[in-house]
């Protein structure tokens, strides 16, 4: 007789299997070896998604043994959200992923629902740039933003708004996020700051001033650049951009 939850799945008499019946009747002319072998039960759980477009994914339907936990996901589609997890006409929990001992055969339905979220943007300062990108979109939808500049700005940061608080998420003008909540994202911009490169290089024997190499300067300063022949050689042009000077 098996305990509770197992059930038994085999006789094996004389090291050879007898039958699964739960009473075996031998006739004994000699010494016998007799074992009855139970297994723990095993159950099936099936998973399905109501409405069936409303999941992405759902994953944990297979075999389990009695009191084995297991483990459930359901990722909603584009556009829909999870409620809960449904036995039935019983509610088993409302987190998508979730635990569960199994104890029996069972089905269950992952239930969604469509929902859209809406995507505020700001700018910051106001006439700094524009962005584009704002409107109502299904939930778990993938959103592209993007920010551009106006003229003598450049583009910073996206920040996060929440309440209170922004968080910085990203340093891209183009930014792309799957959409969980409604969202206000503020593009943040800077003055446009040019800095100007001086590359010297000379040709022949000679010196300059500043000496050849690279350098910086702020946008509108003035450089003044002088050149001095070496003896037996001298100075004939400057060319700037590639161009006689």
């Amino acid at each position: 007789t098996p305990a509770d939850n197992w059930n038994l799945s085999h006789w094996v008499v004389n090291g050879e299997e007898a039958g699964s019946a739960t009473s075996l009747s031998l006739t004994l002319n000699a010494d016998t070896d007799v074992v009855a072998v139970f297994l723990i039960n095993q159950y099936e759980v099936t998973l399905q998604a109501e409405p069936a477009e409303g999941a992405a994914a759902l994953s944990g339907e297979g075999a389990y043994e009695h009191g084995a936990v297991a483990q459930f996901a359901a990722h909603p589609a584009p556009g829909y959200i999870f409620l809960y997890w449904k036995d039935h006409n019983t509610i088993v929990s409302t987190n998508p992923g979730m635990q569960l001992a199994i104890t029996k055969d069972q089905n269950l339905t992952a239930w969604f629902t469509e929902h859209s979220y809406e995507v505020e943007l700001a700018v910051y300062p106001a006439d700094a740039g524009t962005v584009s990108g704002a409107g109502v979109y299904g939930a778990n939808t993938e959103v592209t933003v993007q920010a551009e500049p106006a003229d003598e700005w450049q583009f910073s940061y996206w920040a996060l708004v929440a309440g209170e608080e922004e968080e910085p998420v990203s340093n891209e003008s183009e930014f792309t996020f799957v959409l969980s909540g409604n969202i206000l994202l503020v593009a943040y911009f800077e003055p446009f700051v040019f800095t100007p490169t001086l590359e010297v290089s000379l040709e022949g024997n000679g010196n300059t001033m500043p000496e050849p190499g690279i350098y910086t300067f702020t946008q509108g300063e003035e450089v003044v650049l002088t050149a001095t022949a070496e003896e037996g050689w001298e100075f004939v042009k400057w060319i700037v951009n590639g161009e006689d000077n």
